[in-house]
């Protein structure tokens, strides 16, 4: 068990840039998220990806909200993405995403996104393309672990290859059916259970957040 406290983060600093390095250096991040009614969840994950150091940095959002994010992230490169009705994206959006899967270093797919089913859909193409890719899956794309795509009563996901889930309770109420006043009393034992069974990096958050690994 490690207490990620103040002393902590000052003895592990972010890793800086070597001086003679250029953006290539720094990896290029995918952030794939956003709708129409959320457009500020997508810049908020994409400036957090630049503050972390990423050197090149690509958003694919929702056609109805590119321009505007395109404007606050002006250091990024945005694909405009069609939506679905509920604020996902079509499954035709496979056919943008797939030739930056060789690209990219890390993706986080799910801030802002609306329709559970549609974006699992997309999630569940997208992973066989990402083996070797740091996967972060947020919000309605951890629905990928319950199957929103597919028909009820299918057993929870286990993922073939470990990927980072970030549910807060009430969302890991959700994903597991476990109450959420039950995970809130005891969140350590079910996040390392939903680590183990998901091989999944669970970062449950909340005033206090447990990290635990598969």
């Amino acid at each position: 068990v490690h207490h990620v406290d103040a002393a902590c983060l000052a003895a592990w600093p972010l890793p800086q840039p070597e001086a003679e390095g250029d953006k290539g250096v720094g990896g290029h991040v995918l952030v794939v998220g956003g709708s129409r009614e959320m457009p500020g969840a997508i810049i908020l994950a994409a400036t957090s990806a630049l503050r972390a150091g990423a050197g090149k940095l690509t958003i694919a959002t929702g056609a109805s909200v590119a321009q505007l994010v395109a404007l606050a992230i002006p250091e990024a490169r945005v694909i405009a993405l069609r939506e679905t009705p509920e604020g996902g994206f079509l499954r035709e959006a496979i056919d943008k995403l797939d030739p930056l899967a060789d690209k990219v270093g890390a993706i986080l797919i799910g801030p802002g996104m609306q329709d559970k089913a549609a974006t699992a859909a997309l999630v569940r193409v997208l992973l066989p393309r990402l083996e070797g890719t740091a996967v972060v899956l947020d919000a309605c794309a951890m629905c990928i672990i319950t199957n929103a795509d597919q028909p009820d009563g299918a057993d929870a996901l286990r993922f073939p290859e470990p990927v980072i889930v970030t549910p807060h309770a009430g969302e890991m109420a959700g994903l597991t059916g476990v109450p959420k006043d039950t995970i809130l009393a005891d969140p350590d034992t079910d996040a390392l259970r939903a680590a183990r069974d998901w091989n999944a990096v669970v970062a449950l958050k909340g005033a206090r957040t447990v990290i635990c690994a598969p």
